[in-house]
Order: structure tokens, then sequence, then C-alpha cells
């Protein structure tokens, strides 16, 4: 008899530890899954991310300096980013967050092929990089692209693999907890191909191939479903339990395939059940100790395990509390049963507070829209509803304030050894910051689109004017006698001037015009933009202008110099809603050693002094110490792009100068703008009409320019100087009379932008087969084509519509008699 129950109780036993294996595998495979989402979930951020970035004015707009701070904030935000880069189009790196990339020829590297030639994002798969400095990384490579489809340049990023690693330990210390297991499994990340990447144990990433040394787990990896089998460990030679899963993608990333292992000794699963079992087999055969005895092994037993438990308990105390993502736990009625102390740091509401109520009622009871939200439609609530895990990265929890913030989390069902679901773990992260980078990101984007739109308008207006102002040229010299019609040729003019100048300020508000440094008078500066400042700031604010005579000239770009004006006119506006004063002034000022550091960053020398005074509401030490931060901004959200002072910034250092602020709260703001003085320059531009016409000529000028009325007065412009024209509507006409052709050609004269191919791939193949014919490049643009084409380097001649017959007489004598370039 005491045979067969043995046999039974061995029989039994066993069953139950099989069922015990069954049951953890199941939950090892379930973490896997776990896991391989939330690695696709990060991933897949990293590489939206790029092509967020990528679409931004700041990086289509080339100026190195933001896009540098641009992929610095990133990598801040985004730890897990060892590297970012921004190449132009030839491969050259323009930008990265790190100095000594700058300048490296990248044109050979597989990213930048790849992405040059099929304008599309590239993945790569986890490797060591030239740019993660040892460190296994993936990446990711986006093109950046012009308005007009163009190729621009490489975005560029070097996501490392060791951060992915806390997703492991967020997953694995929630299994710890649900399990209650004494410790975290191990855990390894395998590439498609079986090569270790992470490791939680030994560090042998890239040097071990699992695949090839025949684990099974690793094997299993490759199929489609997450699974758990017994195995023999390859390092230790001891049997575990370990489950697979395989990462599959998330959205339009296709994902990297690849193994997620996690895995458990099967002496640890098995070691309190065998524990257990072999007290009460020795209590069984013991039967004949005195009662006394029992009572005393029950009670150390109980003693022990209760020390084991509150050691336990502990143990997941310290894990919880040491984690910067919020974590609670629920039970099936939807009521808290633990918060750690990340909850409490980001809702408001101490723990206690939170125990024992219904989290839905708390912090998770309307959608972000402030509509409010029904239990039976919770994400959380499903998760122990069907037992399956529920990942959401779109939603808002709220606080204990009455406001939101948005969040992503997890809500992973908890379950007993039965496989029972007992509620819920909440894992979840403030999605903040991220939040803010793109709607930062897309706002500059509307801001490119407004560009694009101001770009287009000015160049046909510049077109029309010039048209306007070559005719009125023209009959102006013809009426030198008639002094009626010659005055209303010249207020036709006039006015055509000064649309003109309203052209290069709707170019300077959209940041596209090219920096042209000219000899300039600012008082001049100031005083042409008064009316258009005035209608700026509204009739309730008075602009004062106090301009001191003779303060000297300075050296910048007059579209340029107008924009910072401008800015600090609206930032002024802004300050003062119900009115107020805003005084400019100018004048100059000898910075000597004592006075340096009153303007930081100058040399002492002779300056003039650019001062906006305005009297509004002020600032404060913590908003001035932010003031030139791109994105900065202290309006209302929509109402501000926070770059406009960031602008200002750029614009004054570029020309050398420097820029301070005094203000104080509810003492308005004064800024100072310091400006090298220069040399008055050695001639002064004269009044066209008592100026001769420059020379004309009598060589062959092939004239390609697609909008009729410019192409006609510039043939009847240079026909009337004596030269020969062949005129070209566009690019394919222009080929055509270039063959026909039999004589020379000396000058090619051909707008930028035209339909089919530029001007400046239009003189690129007609100078094979003409290698002596020279080229004036004219546009209505100021960038589209031009900066982004390359068009402005040494050696090349361009000419800004609109302009005066005499100016193009001018230009283009003086590109036929310079020096050839070949």
């Amino acid at each position: 008899m005491t045979v067969v129950a043995m046999v039974f109780l061995a029989r039994g036993f066993y069953s139950f530890q099989a069922n015990v294996i069954a049951t953890t595998g199941e939950s090892l495979a379930l973490a896997a899954s776990d896991i391989a989402e939330m690695v696709d979930r990060v991933l897949f951020e990293r590489y939206s991310d790029v092509l967020i970035a990528a679409k931004a004015a700041a990086f289509q707009q080339r100026d190195r300096r933001t896009m540098t701070e641009q992929l610095v904030s990133l990598k801040k935000i985004y730890p897990a980013y060892l590297w970012l880069g921004v190449t132009d189009s030839t491969g050259q790196i323009i930008a990265a967050t790190d100095a000594a990339s700058v300048g490296q020829d990248r044109s050979a590297s597989d990213w930048f092929q790849y992405v040059r030639k099929q304008k599309g994002i590239y993945a790569q798969d986890a490797q060591v990089f030239k740019e993660s400095r040892g460190t296994l990384a993936v990446a990711f490579s986006a093109p950046i692209q012009g308005p007009d489809g163009e190729f621009l340049g490489v975005l560029t990023s070097r996501v490392g693999i060791p951060a992915m690693e806390e997703i492991f330990l967020i997953a694995a210390r929630s299994f710890q907890v649900q399990r209650g297991a004494a410790r975290i499994p191990e855990y390894q990340f395998l590439t498609r191909d079986g090569d270790v990447i992470a490791d939680s144990l030994l560090r042998q990433e890239g040097q071990v191939n699992l695949k090839l040394l025949g684990l099974p787990s690793a094997l299993f990896t490759g199929s489609a479903q997450s699974g758990y089998v017994e195995e023999m460990h390859l390092r230790r030679h001891v049997r575990v339990v370990s489950g697979y899963a395989q990462t599959r993608g998330y959205g339009d990333f296709l994902g990297f395939h690849w193994g997620i292992l996690v895995r458990l000794d099967r002496d640890t699963i098995l070691a309190s059940l065998r524990s257990d079992l072999l007290k009460v087999g020795i209590a069984g055969v013991l039967l004949w100790l005195p009662m006394l005895a029992v009572l005393v092994w029950t009670t150390n037993r109980l003693l022990r395990e209760w020390n084991q438990a509150r050691q336990l308990s502990r143990d997941n105390e310290l894990i919880l509390n040491s984690l910067d993502e919020g974590i609670f736990g629920l039970d099936l009625e939807g009521k808290t049963t633990f918060v750690n102390p990340a909850v409490v740091k980001m809702i408001g509401w101490e723990a206690k507070e939170l125990i024992g109520k219904t989290q839905h009622d708390i912090l998770h009871h309307s959608k972000p829209d402030g509509t409010p939200y029904p239990r039976e439609e919770c994400p959380i609530y499903a998760a122990f509803q069907d037992g399956r895990v529920r990942h959401v990265a779109d939603e808002v929890f709220w606080k204990k304030d009455g406001t939101s913030f948005p969040v992503e989390y997890i809500s992973n069902p908890i379950r007993n050894e039965q496989g029972q679901v007992l509620g819920a773990v909440v894992t979840f992260r403030d999605m903040t910051e991220r939040k803010k980078l793109e709607d930062q990101f897309r706002h500059a984007q509307k801001m490119e689109a407004i560009g694009r739109l101001a770009g287009g308008i000015a160049h046909d207006f510049n077109n029309l004017l010039t048209v306007i102002n070559g005719y009125c040229s023209e009959l102006i010299s013809q009426f030198q006698e008639n002094q009626q019609v010659r005055k209303s040729l010249e207020v036709i003019s006039n006015a055509a001037e000064r649309a003109a100048t309203l052209t290069r300020q709707l170019l300077a508000f959209s940041r596209r015009q090219v920096l042209q440094p000219k000899i300039l008078d600012l008082n001049t500066i100031v005083t042409n933009m008064g009316m258009m400042l005035q209608r700026t700031i509204g009739e309730d604010i008075d602009l004062v202008t106090v301009l001191r005579p003779g303060i000297g000239w300075i050296k910048s770009d007059p579209g340029q110099l107008e924009q910072v004006i401008m800015n600090l006119a609206v930032n002024a506006r802004d300050a003062m809603p119900t009115g107020g004063k805003l005084t400019i002034e100018t004048s100059s000022v000898d910075l000597e050693h004592s006075h340096v550091t009153q303007a930081e960053g100058l040399e002492p020398g002779r300056y003039v002094m650019l001062a906006v005074i305005d009297t509004g509401s002020g600032m404060d030490e913590t908003v001035k110490a932010h003031l030139f931060e791109p994105y900065f901004t202290t309006k209302l959200e929509g109402k501000g792009t926070g770059l406009g002072l960031s602008t200002v910034y750029g614009i004054v250092k570029q020309s050398g100068g420097n820029i301070s602020v005094y203000s104080e709260p509810g003492h308005g703001t004064t800024f100072k703008i310091y400006l090298p003085a220069v040399q008055q320059p050695s001639e002064t531009a004269e009044p066209s009409t008592g100026k001769a016409r420059p020379p004309g000529g009598s060589e062959t000028i092939l004239l390609a320019e697609d909008e009729a009325t410019v192409r006609e007065l510039l043939a009847d412009l240079l026909r009337g100087g004596g030269y020969t024209v062949l005129v070209a509507r566009d690019s394919k006409e222009a080929f055509q009379l270039s063959g026909d052709h039999a004589g020379p050609i000396h000058l090619l004269l051909t707008d930028v932008v035209m339909p089919g191919i530029s001007g400046y791939e239009l003189s690129e193949r007609l100078k094979s087969a003409r290698p002596h014919m020279k080229v004036l490049y004219m546009s209505g643009y100021t960038d589209v084509g031009i900066v982004r084409q390359g068009l402005l380097k040494p050696g090349l001649a361009f000419l800004q519509k609109p302009f005066l017959p005499d100016a193009l007489f001018a230009k283009v004598r003086a590109v036929l008699e310079a020096p050839s370039q070949r």
C-alpha cells in the first residue's frame, strides 16, 4: 500500500511539475512578445524622428548653426541617439552632434548612396559604425529635399543598442513583480542571422551566433509565432526554459526581425515546489517524531518563508521606486493596489489618495479633447478583461490640478499560477517633451510652406517689375525734353522701386533671401521702413525714431537687417497689447577696453548702435536667460514660433556684431545691437538720370527666359545695345538654337528656374560643346535653384530681378570682359 501511494504521489509530482514549467514558459513567451513589441515601437519612433526632421525648414534652408542646434536638441531629448549628422548633396557632413565629424566626406558610404539614388529612408541593422565609437547601433538615414523635390542632402542618425536594454529591464521587472520570482530572467537580443547584440550576463555582443551554435530557442525566433522551449544553456550547461519572439516592425517601419530570448533556469522555477514537497515527504516518513518537533519545524518554516516574502517585497519595492516610468497595479474592479513614486511625482496625487480608489475616475476619466472616456472603452481595463497586453501612445492622463499630459502606456494582465487574470500592471511615461518637438517640427513645416508661397509671389512680382522698370527707364531716356511726360514716368519708376523694396521685405520675412552684404547707412534703412513698421505695430502704439546724423557706415545684408528690425518691432508690439511707445534709436559709439564688457564678445573699436526700446511688460531673469534659444517663446500656443529672436541673434552674429537686452518686469525692454563701423565707400550711387549708359557690344548672346514679357524686353534692350541675340523660350529651344548656330556664342544669359531643366543644368550641358561661352544667371527667386544648387560660389555671375537696363548692360559687359574661368 505504501509503494502504491508513493507511485501515485510521484506521478502527481511530475504532472504538477510539468504544469509549472508550461505556465512559466507561456509567461516567458508573453514577456518576449511584449519586449519585441516595445522594441519595434522605440525603433519606429527613432525612424519617424528622422523622417519628420528631414522635412523641417531648418534642414531645408541649410543654415549650419540652426541645423546643429536642432540635432543637439534631438540628442538631448532622446539619449538613445549616439550621433546625428547632416550631409550636403555631395556627401560632405555639414552639421553634426559632434564638431569632429563636420567636414568629413561620406559620399562613398552605403547609406548616402542609397538615399541619394532611391530618395527614400534607409535603415541599417545592428553593427558598429564609425560614428558610434565601438558601440553597436542601428542607423536611419532620410533624404532632405527642396520644394521642387531636388536632393539637398541626407539626415542620418545612430541609435545605440545598449539604450534598448532598458526595455528588457522594464519588462523583466514587470515579469518578476507578476510572478513573484526571486530573480530577474536572463535575456538575449539577436539579429535575424543569430548574432548576439545584447546579453544580460556576458557582454558577447557581436561575438557569438546562437543560430550557428544550434540553440533551439534561437532557431525558433525565425518563426512567425512566439513560444517557449526547454533546452540546455550553452555556457552554464544547465536546463533552462526559454521564451522566444521576433520583432516585426511597426507602422510603415518594416523592422529588423530581431530575435528576443527570455529565460529562467529550470531548477529556479521548480526550487520552491521541490523544497515544499521534500519537506512534506520527510514529515510523512518521520511521523513517529514528537508532535513538538513537527510544530517547531512548521513554525520555523513559516518564519523563514515570511522573511523571504518580506525581503522579496523590499526588493520589488526598491525596483519600483528606482524607475522613472510610472507603474501602478489594478485589481479586477479597477481599483489601485500599488503605485511607485514616479506616479506620485507625475500626477500630483499622494499614494494614500490613490490606493483603493478607482484609477479610471482619477487619471483617465476624459479623452484628450476633454470629452468623457467611458470605462468600457478603456484599453487599460481591456487588458485584464481579455488577458491581452495593450500598448497605447496617443492618450492623456489627468493630474490632480486638472491639467492633462500626453502619455504612452502598456497595460499588462497579472496572472496567478493557474493562468487566471487577477488584474493589471500599467507602465507609462510622460510624452510631453516629444510632443513639443513634434509640434515644433510641424510648425516649422508650416512656416516653410508660407516661405515657399512668399518666394513664388516674389518671383512673379519681380518679373513684372523687371518689365515695368525696363520700359520705364527706356521711355525716360526718350522723353528728356518733355518735362510733363518725364515727370509722370519718374513717378511710375519710383513706385516700381518701392514695390521692389516691398518684395525684398517679403523675402526677408520668409527667410529666403541670399546673404549679400553691402555698405549701408543704418539711418536710411530705418527711415525707409517707417511706414511698414507703423502698419505692423498698429495705431495704438506710437513709433518714435531718434536717428543721430553722421553715425557712419556698416556692412550688412539690407534684407537681413530689415528682418532684424521687423522681428524686434513685432516682439515689442506683442509686449504692449494695450498700446504704448516704441522707440528706435541709432548712434555711433566707441567701445574702449573698459566698456567692452557692456557688449560681450566685441573687440574695442568704433561701432554703430541700434536700440529698440518699448514700454511693454518687460521680462524677468529666467526669461532673459533663454531669450535667444531656438523655439523658446513666452507666447500662447500657436501665437509664436520661438524663432524670431534666435533669427535676430544669428543675423547680428553673422554681421560681426553683438546684441544685448535690458529688461525688468513692468519696466519695458531695450535691445541694443552693436555693428562694426566700416569705411565710407569710395563711390556712392548716383541717380541714373544723369549717368551715361554703360557701353553695349557686338558679341552674340543666347537669351533663355520663359517669361514672355521679360524675354521681349531683354531682347530689345540687348539688340539696341548692338548685340546679336538668339532668343529661346526654354532650355529645349536654347539647345536647338545653340546647335543650329554656326558661329560663336559669347554669353548665355539665362533664367535659373525654367520648365524642364534649370538654367544651371542648361549652362553645364552647353559648355561641353562651347567651353569658352560665359554665363550670366538671373532670377526673381533668391535661393531656389541658386543657393541650393551652389550658383553663388566664386566664378558664377548672378543678376537679381528686378533690375534696370543700365544694371543689365553693366553686368553683361563685366561678365564678357572678365577672364575666363576655364
